[in-house]
């Protein structure tokens, strides 16, 4: 289905740009959001009317998002939530319920569809979760699923620890390798070294 676009969508195009899309994506979030349009001409010769003011609206809108990703990106927030012994929520933490969460935190309104993770999550740990703010604008923030401030704590503790440890082996081994190259290295000279004094008194 051809779409007139209302505004900048990320990865799809700018306000004005005549885009293909699934029809579902059109029917079921393009349209209903205010997002886009049929691309009929009646719709196209009304985007022209209106291009100034849409295009003056999308840059205070983007400008607005980029001050909101500075506050998000790279930010740990924590939920807390009932769990099992083994650590397995009871219901899970859908896109929606971390909009309804981020919206609660930050202050500001923040739909599911603006929220990126892979599924929803089923247990205690530490999650990356992607946030479309506007067009292009997009932050990455940490989320902290455990069952008390407590438990978060030791949770991102033992993160560090075992990032820590983690890069402690590489930069061992990085430096065993280094020690081995340079052994090959001095073992090829001295191989040199005695072949040349043979060839000499030969």
């Amino acid at each position: 289905m051809e779409i007139v676009l209302m505004e900048n969508i990320r990865k799809l195009g700018k306000v004005g740009d005549v885009v293909e899309v699934k029809a579902g994506y059109a029917r079921n979030f393009l349209i209903p959001q205010k997002k886009g349009a049929r691309a009929t001409k009646e719709n196209k010769e009304l985007l022209e009317v209106k291009r100034a003011d849409l295009e003056k609206q999308s840059q205070l809108a983007e400008a607005k998002a980029k001050e909101l990703a500075k506050k998000i990106q790279g930010i740990d927030l924590v939920m807390v939530r009932s769990a099992t012994e083994s650590g397995r929520l009871y219901g899970s933490v859908s896109a929606k319920t971390l909009a309804d969460f981020l919206s609660e935190k930050m202050g500001e309104k923040f739909d599911s569809f603006m929220i990126q993770i892979p599924a929803p999550f089923k247990e205690i740990g530490l999650f990356s979760v992607g946030v479309n703010l506007y067009g292009d604008v997009f932050a990455q923030f940490r989320l902290v699923v455990a069952q008390s401030e407590g438990e978060a704590k030791d949770l991102v503790k033992e993160h560090q620890d075992g990032v820590k440890a983690q890069s402690d082996r590489e930069k061992k081994e990085a430096e065993s390798k280094q020690q081995e190259k340079v052994a090959v290295k001095e073992l090829k000279e001295e191989t040199d070294e005695t072949n040349n004094g043979e060839d000499q008194k030969a």
